[in-house]
């Protein structure tokens, strides 16, 4: 208690201040090159002759991260957050970097009809590019566990903080929305798709070194707190009555005991509407788009336009993802949070309505509405999740990877929907299937109240001594934080 006594309690909340921006920064950075290319390989690879290449390569990245969810909290836990952080954030740079081989092809044969390369085969192609959705895939489920555990440490020492963090993360989180719409508009209506695809390398690339200077989520008290409590424990010759490491059953476990908890249904339900929306405007946006628009696919300049045109509704979106993360950050300290769940199901449903709309009538500028609810009630539901799961479930690693695996599953189901009903020429259908999944949820959210207290087994010691290199005490920290969470939290509370 001592050395948290000591310091003074401004200071650390500027430091913890400094520390959510400066992770939510680097966040965004590296959305704003993910999101962009997400959002555009699709119509960007369909335009180049691969038909639903960008569809496929979405559906194999959100299908490996559902995957490896089950593993990333243990992984999280066994390794210094910071160093999982940027580790994960470079695995996403050869989902972009490998996006410039199909458009060199493509010029290279336009250039010359008769080129002929074994690197510009389609088996190598569509090989490289499931490829790098894979290794994204599996960063993914590493990195958002990460964000959450980050954030959850930070806000550990004033619990009551949480929604606050969450809140800046969320608002400058969204901004990446906005910026790489802006930047996608320019780089495709004024230079080529290859430009497009080097400049989102670099801007990712710029991602990840800052993740790599992201400071320890750690206050020099919780260190001293853990070097006294195991200094302690080495003292009293204690060691023969440590538990060993969490085995891959206990881990099952703690997933297990988190399912069986009374408000987990609803909760899934609406974790998986997030899902349902990144699969809306990551996989069937550009369809709605260009299904009221005339399109000369012989003529580059009816594609850059279509781009264009398509990157405006990204924009409009992006605004309202901004505008919602302040919003809900406001409604989130003067409201029930379990009711903000209802206004977000209520704004998401109203998009996929005026995208049905869009549909029928062929209208451009309808697309904007819809753009402008999704973008609303997106963010507003992503940071209402957010702050229920951290407050109901302690901010627990397999919490997160819960969220990340049932959005993931969702996305990728809606993505196969989307690429089977595109061959059946049937539009309605997936905006049908989203449309039914919304109901669903919008029982769920009027069903979601607070979590029993939770009572997990925490409470198992830790067997190694502490070094002193900075990076073993993080990720010792980090083991401790998740058993003794509450009880930190408890100590914090005593000494204000």
């Amino acid at each position: 208690m001592d050395g948290l006594a000591s310091q003074d309690q401004t200071k650390i909340n500027n430091i913890n201040l400094f520390k959510t921006i400066y992770i939510s920064i680097g966040f965004m950075l590296l959305y704003v090159a993910f999101s962009t290319t997400q959002n555009m390989i699709s119509q960007i690879y369909f335009q180049l002759g691969y038909d639903q290449l960008g569809n496929y390569a979405l559906f194999a990245l959100y299908l490996t991260q559902a995957a490896n969810n089950l593993f990333a909290p243990k992984i999280v836990q066994r390794f210094p957050v910071k160093w999982v952080l940027c580790l994960s954030a470079l695995g996403y740079l050869p989902f972009m970097i490998v996006g410039i081989l199909p458009r060199q092809c493509y010029e290279d044969m336009q250039a010359n009809p008769n080129y002929e390369s074994n690197l510009c085969s389609k088996h190598t192609i569509y090989g490289l590019i499931l490829a790098s959705a894979i290794v994204n895939g599996y960063c993914a489920s590493l990195i958002w566990v990460c964000q959450g555990t980050y954030i959850g440490i930070l806000s550990s020492s004033k619990p009551e903080k949480t929604g606050v963090y969450f809140g800046i993360f969320c608002s400058i989180f969204a901004t990446s929305f906005l910026i790489g719409s802006v930047i996608g508009t320019f780089l495709l209506g004024y230079t080529t798709q290859k430009t497009f695809f080097i400049i989102m390398s670099v801007i990712g690339a710029v991602a990840c070194v800052m993740l790599f200077f992201i400071p320890s989520p750690f206050q020099d008290y919780q260190i001293q707190q853990m070097k006294d409590a195991k200094k302690i424990a080495h003292d009293a010759k204690d060691s023969q009555t440590i538990a060993p490491q969490e085995t891959f059953m206990q881990t099952i476990q703690r997933y297990v005991q988190i399912l069986k908890t009374d408000q987990i249904i609803p909760l899934m339900t609406l974790m998986g509407l997030s899902g349902c929306i990144s699969a809306f405007y990551a996989g069937f946006m550009y369809m709605l788009i260009q299904n009221t628009l005339a399109i000369d696919y012989t003529n580059p300049d009816s594609i850059k336009d279509v781009n264009q045109k398509t990157c405006y509704v990204y924009i409009c979106q992006g605004i309202f993802e901004i505008i919602s993360g302040y919003a809900g950050g406001y409604l989130a300290l003067r409201y029930n949070i379990y009711k903000l769940v209802n206004l977000a199901t209520i704004f998401v449903q109203a998009a996929f309505v005026f995208a049905l709309i869009c549909t029928y009538t062929q209208d451009y500028t309808i697309a904007f509405l819809c753009s402008a609810f999704i973008g609303f009630g997106d963010n507003l539901l992503n940071c209402v999740l957010s702050e229920i799961i951290t407050k109901d479930y302690h901010g627990k690693s397999e919490i997160y990877a819960l969220k990340s695996c049932v959005m993931s599953l969702v996305f990728a189901a809606l993505l196969l929907i989307n690429v089977l009903v595109q061959h059946n020429d049937a539009k309605y259908s997936f905006i049908l299937a989203i449309f039914i999944y919304q109901i669903f949820a919008t029982i769920a959210s009027v069903n979601l109240g607070p979590q029993k207290p939770l009572e997990l087994n925490e409470e198992k010691q830790i067997s190694r001594i502490p070094s002193e290199d900075k990076n073993d005490n993080d990720n010792e920290l980090q083991m401790l934080h998740i058993q003794q969470r509450n009880q930190l939290m408890t100590t914090k509370q005593m000494e204000d």
